[in-house]
């Protein structure tokens, strides 16, 4: 005779994710709470208030093999397939960086210059991954206009499905290109947040072991993307145009030098993060 699982409820399989998680996120119920509704089918709210139910055998399985890809490093929104940034929900695959709460920094120094310049309607996004900042600048700046690159088409194709989930296939543009090669106009904003991780690093960063390298490697200095859009800029910024760009912590003075040798006029400072580390260059031309 075959042996035969005994039964668990929702409740005692939260508590035995919960403590498979604890050593690798600091919100290991909630995030145990998010896969049991995703394998279930259900909503947050639903598990929270059916932690009584039993699990079927074959919920029991399912839910099991994703708690160990979850505990194993592979990143909760891959499993879901969705991750929320800035108020919205996105669509993410592994061929996308997984948007993080750092990068809505970004976004709202973007959005606070853009409410300061209302006459600043077309705005350059170089590295779009899965679009969450190009789709929630375009939200919360209903005049302007965005084109939005990836160097590569699997990121794009994710890019897309996103922008035509929030209905902004009008107002984004989605291309493919190397950085700013085949890029012509002139842009009110350039924003990006490009690979910044000397290539060293990453063998040490769980990160770059499940998301996309391609996003995250910026060469031997963390420099080689920065200093290429820092060095082709000038050619697509308008007068009065300016720069955001994400950074490694590590990395500000060496980004400000750059800035500075590129647009010698212009003002380039540093925003700190709200844990006191530069995280963004601006560069106001």
């Amino acid at each position: 005779m075959g042996s035969r699982t005994t039964p668990i409820n929702l409740a005692r399989w939260l508590a035995r994710a919960r403590s498979a998680l604890a050593g690798r996120t600091t919100t290991p119920y909630l995030e145990a709470q998010a896969l049991a509704a995703h394998v279930l089918g259900k909503t947050k709210e639903w598990v929270i208030a059916h932690s009584d139910v039993i699990i079927t055998p074959e919920e029991n399985e399912k839910l099991s093999q994703a708690l160990k890809d979850l505990a194993f490093g592979v990143p909760l929104a891959y499993l879901t397939g969705e991750k929320e940034f800035y108020g919205l929900q996105f669509r993410v695959t592994p061929d996308v960086l997984v948007p993080r709460p750092e990068t809505e920094l970004l976004v709202e120094n973007a959005i606070n210059w853009l409410n300061k310049n209302p006459e600043a309607h077309l705005a350059l996004e170089i590295g779009t991954g899965s679009g969450c900042i190009a789709i929630s600048l375009a939200k919360h700046s209903p005049n302007l206009q965005l084109i939005a690159t990836d160097r590569y088409w699997p990121p794009l194709k994710i890019a897309q499905e996103n922008v035509l989930f929030h209905n902004l296939q009008h107002r984004i543009t989605l291309l493919q290109a190397n950085l700013l090669r085949g890029i012509s106009g002139k842009f009110d904003l350039l924003v990006t947040n490009p690979p910044y991780i000397p290539t060293k690093a990453l063998a040490s960063l769980e990160v770059a072991r499940s998301e996309p390298l391609s996003a995250l490697d910026g060469g031997e200095d963390g420099l080689f993307f920065i200093r290429e859009i820092i060095r082709s800029a000038p050619r697509i910024l308008k007068p009065g145009g300016v720069i955001l760009m994400e950074i490694e912590q590590t990395l500000g003075g060496p980004v400000q030098d750059l800035a500075k040798q590129f647009f010698p006029k212009s003002n380039a400072d540093l925003i700190l993060d709200y844990s006191g580390f530069p995280r963004i260059l601006r560069v106001r031309t």
